[in-house]
């Protein structure tokens, strides 16, 4: 598939880009000096004022030409078409080194109209003038980039106006003309490249040939109009000497620079301002007598080439990583512009630039394209085995509702996934941290405690018999707060990750709080603590898991029991606010600083309350009071002054309507 798209890369858009990049390399450039034995005689509009209107008589062109040629120049081109019958420009016949313009153009016949030469017949005196076309390579944007090195029709050959020219100047015989290969010979003293690539794919400009020939000169423009010296035809007219002067020995181009004569081309340089026909010849000549060819890469060559990059770099793209990166793409797509620019403006040698950048691009996103898709599939095999994970980790539950928001596999599935995998893993850390804490803080007093007293056991002889009953006495005393404290930690672990179902029940709370009054009762008496308010408290019903809730009131109410002193009271409060029933415990005891409330309901957090040691305890109560309240969707909240006492306010929700009876 890579290769075929490759292939092709050479479609109109790819064409048209890199003919642009041809003109802005040149522009780039910037103006150069111009070969200084090339004249330009214009006929301008200064000239049209001065002489007359265009077309002027034969007989004021021949005196042009006469006055051009007494001044003694290397050789004279004429860039006109000059139709009129021989006899009517004697001067052709004392010609010595000319050359004439000439084109292919349509004249009427009585079938229609034919293609013919347009030149003037030459008879046998003129023998100093000879012929070359004026067609210049006109794109399918209009701009003229190149000459076509030969036209022919009708049995008639004519070579290009500046290769004639240059042949003339060079003198070489007509017949020591011819190509050689991939190039044009001009006898042993020059030879031009034949070109053949998407710049030159063109029609004439006098759009009389449906396609010219492929053996094309491209130019090396000097720069944009104006470049080449003028000297106005009216100055050479009227026998300026300063004028004459200036083509004594020279090149010199005989042609039109008016607008008004529409003899203009777009160029690289001109843009749409256009430039004179005869300053195009004179640029092409340049090329040729300075040897200032553009090479070119050509088909099928130019192909081979953005294939073969565009594989190799795929292939580097593949086997080494670290070209993925975007410094290196950068680097890769840079010089992929570089290296062309380069070639164009150091060797005069133009490869397609926009063509070979495209071959670095598609290189690049196909092979971003192809480990995106690998590694994509290898995510999707990871996320398959992490939904599974989840799902194993949920007890069994189905992510299947959820993912029907979501198409399995897209964005937003995986992100889903991502941030429940993270909720996981940030609460199996928390989990790990605790369980380490708990065994490291929670577990060692008690262990070492057993361990000390089993020491003493051991050996008899350093114990008394009332104090060994008192060491066993202490072991199973503190192998039974251990088994308490491990079942509760593992109690509210399985509470917190929702792994205890709830067993709901229509219950009156007010019942509820009067069992776990009843549990408390002799701790209470024992410490000389009145429980009030558990025989006024009016009936409130709610769908609750009855032992979970009973635990949870016992806890608080022996929490406040251990942190107050003899003699004090403990108030239970029973109230309803809509569908809310809010139970309050408030203790005369210690209070609570304020900076330690909110971390009451932490695991294992004791506070400075027992910084002693001599409240018992294993941090654990509140914290399970808070997530019993959680799983029947309610809440749990602490107010407390120092040296006043706390009020623990538990918030559940329940029936609207009371009607159900009190159970106990």
């Amino acid at each position: 598939m890579l290769v075929l798209v490759l292939v092709v890369f050479h479609w109109a858009f790819l064409e048209e880009m890199d003919v642009l990049a041809f003109d802005f390399a040149l522009r780039l450039r910037g103006t150069q000096k111009p070969d200084p034995r090339i004249e330009i005689v214009a006929i301008d509009d200064g000239s049209l004022a001065s002489v007359g209107p265009w077309p002027w008589p034969p007989a004021k062109i021949s005196r042009l030409l006469a006055v051009i040629d007494d001044a003694n120049p290397a050789v004279v081109g004429v860039d006109l078409l000059l139709s009129r019958p021989t006899s009517e420009y004697p001067f052709l016949r004392q010609a010595r080194k000319m050359v004439l313009g000439s084109a292919l153009g349509f004249r009427p016949t009585p079938e229609g109209r034919a293609l013919v030469w347009q030149e003037p017949i030459l008879d046998a005196a003129s023998r100093g003038v000879s012929f070359g076309h004026i067609h210049a390579g006109k794109d399918a944007d209009g701009v003229c980039r190149s000459v076509p090195l030969q036209v022919s029709h009708g049995g008639r050959s004519r070579w290009a106006f500046s290769v004639e020219l240059a042949r003339v100047f060079l003198g070489v015989d007509p017949d020591q003309i011819r190509f050689d290969g991939p190039r044009l010979r001009i006898g042993d003293r020059l030879s031009i490249p034949r070109l053949s690539t998407s710049i030159d794919r063109a029609v004439d400009s006098l759009g009389v040939l449906p396609r010219i020939s492929h053996d094309h000169l491209l130019i090396n423009s000097r720069g944009p109009m104006g470049t080449f010296p003028y000297v106005p035809a009216s100055r050479v007219l009227s026998e300026d000497p300063a004028a004459l002067d200036q083509l004594r020995g020279k090149i010199v181009l005989v042609g039109a620079t008016s607008y008004s004569l529409g003899d203009h081309l777009s160029t690289a340089f001109s843009g749409p301002s256009e430039t004179p026909g005869i300053e195009i010849h004179a640029n092409a000549l340049d090329t040729i007598l300075n040897r200032r060819f553009l090479g070119a890469l050509t088909e099928p060559w130019t192909t081979v080439l953005l294939v073969s990059l565009s594989l190799g770099l795929w292939c580097l793209f593949a086997a080494w990583p670290r070209s993925r990166t975007l410094p290196a793409f950068i680097l890769l797509v840079a010089g992929s512009v570089v290296f062309p620019l380069g070639a164009f403006l150091f060797a005069d040698f133009w490869i397609p630039l926009v063509s070979t950048g495209f071959s670095v691009l598609l290189a690049g996103a196909t092979s971003q394209f192809l480990h995106y898709s690998r590694l994509n599939r290898q995510l999707n095999r990871r996320y398959r085995d992490l939904s599974r994970l989840l799902v194993d980790s949920r007890a069994g539950a189905d992510l299947a509702p959820a993912d029907a928001a979501y198409r399995r596999h897209s964005l937003e599935w995986k992100l889903r996934l991502l941030g429940e995998a993270s909720e996981a893993a940030l609460q199996f850390s928390r989990e790990r941290a605790e369980m380490t804490s708990f065994v490291s803080h929670e577990l060692k007093t008690p262990l070492t405690s057993i361990q000390g007293f089993a020491e003493l056991l051991e050996a008899p002889e350093r114990l008394a018999p009332e104090d060994r009953l008192d060491a066993a006495r202490l072991i199973r005393e503190e192998t039974a707060r251990l088994a308490q404290m491990v079942t509760d930690y593992l109690q509210l672990s399985r509470l917190e990750n929702q792994a205890v179902p709830l067993h709901r029940v229509e219950a009156n709370l007010s019942g509820i709080l009067a069992r776990a009054g009843i549990l408390v009762e002799k701790e209470y008496r024992n410490r000389s603590i009145r429980l009030v308010g558990l025989d006024r408290l009016p009936t409130v019903s709610a769908s609750v898991d009855r032992d979970l809730l009973t635990q949870l009131f016992l806890n608080l109410l022996a929490n406040a029991a251990k942190f107050s002193a003899a003699g004090t009271e403990v108030r239970v409060r029973l109230t309803r606010r809509d569908s809310v029933s809010i139970v309050e415990i408030t203790d005369q005891g210690r209070g609570i600083p304020e900076d330690e409330i909110g971390r009451v309901f932490d695991k294992f957090y004791r506070g400075s309350a027992d910084l002693d040691g001599t409240v018992p305890g294993s941090g654990l109560g509140l914290a399970f009071v808070k997530a019993v309240a959680q799983q029947h969707g309610g809440s749990v909240a602490v107010t407390s002054r120092p040296g006043v006492g706390s009020t623990f306010k538990v918030m559940l929700p329940c029936r609207p309507s009371e009607t159900a009876e009190a159970t106990s």
